[in-house]
């Protein structure tokens, strides 16, 4: 019985090339690396010394312009420069590179009026606002104040989150920032639709959601979940790409966006869990079977395609989980083993810990998130469960001298 094709997500063959940008993302990561620098020295300038002990460092957002039925002329576009600054000066303390805002100007010809939407696309979230009227310099107006607003609510959010606490965080609040004009993309250039504004984030992302969902199907095999190398982790990705950029709308309203990708990822891991309890249901003395003919790809249905890129994500891991456990009060050895290694040993230990106790786990100390958002991820308080992980670790480090 061929039972893996019921559970297992296939590679979606006529799926956008957003997916494809998604995939691409994975295999070269050392070019999107070095994207991620040029784009870096468009949007940093020379230090141009130090003022009040702190360097002066210039940069400026990204951001485009998506007309339709109308072409902005000088004082529009002039206008739109100096609310992007304005909306700059509300990110200072957001990584540039991370940050892309998205205008559109419409204008309704049979009614006469103008819409403006902003779009911002930032870490962990994907603000919208939008305004109509007559006057499109008006209709501008009102839209980036409500912009700033947003912006201003979202960093209320965030402020003492372990985001903002990092080493880089801490270089970059060292920094007085000089705001730098910014000219948008040339005509076309840059993400057109809300679609690819989510595409983007996704990719934003994809390293970090990649390691977690590789976490999570390791657990599910270790428990008997899911037989060993039947699933994917990036069949699961496909999957929570396709959900979220098909039908956006379906995001929950108290969650970000980045949020509701590790939601989805749990929900499709659960997916796939009940699927593959039905077939062992139906037929027990087969579950176990997962003999199939290569597909187009060459690869066996179910079977792990080859592992690539995983340096970036168990860098980024090591990096909060060093800061996650600096306030577990337990003394450091000078021969403690690596980050990598601590994090590894961890995760083999915790393969024997409750359910709960392993998601926490990776989404507190390896993905960083709080209590709080643990419980809108999972759908169960966290608190609790926190402090039973915080006394293992504890146990833990004291054992192999961290």
């Amino acid at each position: 019985m061929q039972y893996v094709a019921v559970f297992v997500p296939t590679a979606l063959a006529d799926f956008s090339a957003k997916i494809g940008q998604l995939r691409k993302c994975e295999i070269t990561m050392k070019s999107i690396a070095a994207t991620s620098g040029k784009t870096s020295g468009k949007t940093s300038g020379k230090t141009s010394g130090k003022t009040s002990g702190k360097t002066t460092v210039q940069r400026s957002m990204r951001w485009n312009i998506v007309n339709k039925n109308l072409s902005p002329g000088f004082t529009v576009r002039e206008t739109l420069g100096r609310k992007v600054a304005t909306i700059e000066r509300y990110l200072v303390h957001f990584p540039h590179d991370t940050l892309y805002l998205q205008v559109v100007l419409e204008k309704l010809v049979k009614k006469a009026i103008y819409t403006v939407r902003f779009t911002l696309r930032t870490p962990s979230n994907i603000l919208h606002t939008e305004k109509s009227g007559k006057d499109l310099i008006g209709a501008i107006d009102q839209a980036s104040a409500a912009l700033e607003r947003e912006v201003e609510s979202l960093k209320t959010e965030l402020r003492g989150k372990y985001r903002w606490s990092g080493p880089e965080d801490r270089v970059r609040l060292g920094e007085k920032e000089a705001l730098v004009f910014a000219k948008p993309e040339e005509f076309g250039g840059g993400p057109q639709t809300d679609e690819e504004m989510m595409a983007d984030l996704l990719t934003v992302h994809h390293m970090a959601l990649l390691a977690h969902a590789r976490r999570k199907v390791r657990v599910a095999e270790f428990k008997g979940w899911l037989p060993k190398d039947a699933v994917d982790a990036r069949d699961v990705l496909d999957e929570i790409a396709r959900k979220c950029l098909n039908a956006p709308e379906l995001k929950p309203a108290n969650l970000s966006e980045e949020l509701w990708f590790y939601r989805l990822i749990s929900e499709e891991i659960k997916r796939l869990r009940q699927a593959f309890a039905d077939v062992q249901v139906a037929s027990p003395t087969q579950a176990g079977i997962a003999e199939q003919a290569p597909q187009e790809d060459g690869r066996v249905a179910g079977a792990r395609r080859p592992q690539a890129g995983m340096g970036q994500a168990d860098q980024s891991e090591g990096v909060v989980f060093l800061a996650q456990i600096s306030g577990l009060s337990v003394a450091v050895s000078e021969s403690a083993l690596s980050e990598r290694e601590l994090i590894s040993a961890l995760e083999h230990e915790s393969r024997f810990w409750p359910a709960d106790e392993q998601e926490v786990f990776g989404l507190h100390y390896l993905s960083g998130f709080d209590a709080a958002e643990i419980a809108l991820i999972t759908g169960r308080p966290a608190e609790e469960v926190i402090s039973r992980v915080e006394d293992r670790l504890r146990v833990f480090l004291r054992d192999t001298g961290r």
